[in-house]
């Protein structure tokens, strides 16, 4: 439904909501005494349905929003200046992502596949993380991706085809969220 990208505020007023729903409805298992119910009482009879379905519609966006889930894959904070520019010197793959004008650009992808007949762990596949780099986007905002060929992995009984993960650096530090373009 959401994430980062399209309103971090919004993000933030439905953990709101949805912490101020936990908080009432522990209050009412506890001591039998709901705060919104009590409000919305005071101030119309029917007003706790129009809560009730603000916070549903807020819980059911939380649960459709893949930083909940995987939070390290949103914006990060990091000491950009010690990121300096690199490249796998054995590449064979090239990509052009659109992003930000002038800006660094951190990449990494799987390694090559050393065994066809069987598809690597998630671990297996990334090793070291030694395939991957920072480049710098022109001031179109082009930036070009070079990585050794990736290979296929599983998470649990799911193949992930090739791909190469990607995140932007902001200013004053900030880098943005985990971006993936596929091979």
């Amino acid at each position: 439904m959401f994430d980062y990208r399209y309103g971090k505020k919004t993000y933030m007023i439905a953990m709101f909501l949805v912490l101020v729903a936990g908080l009432n409805d522990g209050l009412m298992s506890i001591f039998g005494f709901s705060p919104l119910r009590s409000l919305s009482n005071r101030l119309n009879p029917n007003l706790h349905r129009l809560i009730a379905l603000i916070i549903g519609i807020a819980s059911l966006s939380l649960f459709f929003c893949k930083w909940v889930y995987t939070p390290f894959k949103g914006p990060t904070l990091f000491p950009t200046v010690l990121l300096s520019l690199s490249t796998p010197s054995d590449w064979t793959v090239e990509r052009i992502v659109n992003t930000i004008p002038n800006t660094k650009v951190i990449y990494w992808a799987s390694e090559p596949d050393e065994n066809p007949n069987e598809i690597a762990t998630l671990h297996q596949a990334y090793g070291s993380f030694t395939n991957g780099g920072v480049t710098m986007s022109d001031k179109n905002g082009k930036a070009l991706i070079r990585v050794r060929n990736p290979q296929d992995y599983t998470i649990g009984d799911n193949i992930k085809p090739a791909h190469v993960h990607y995140r932007c650096v902001k200013k004053d530090g900030w880098i943005g969220a985990f971006r993936t373009i596929k091979i």
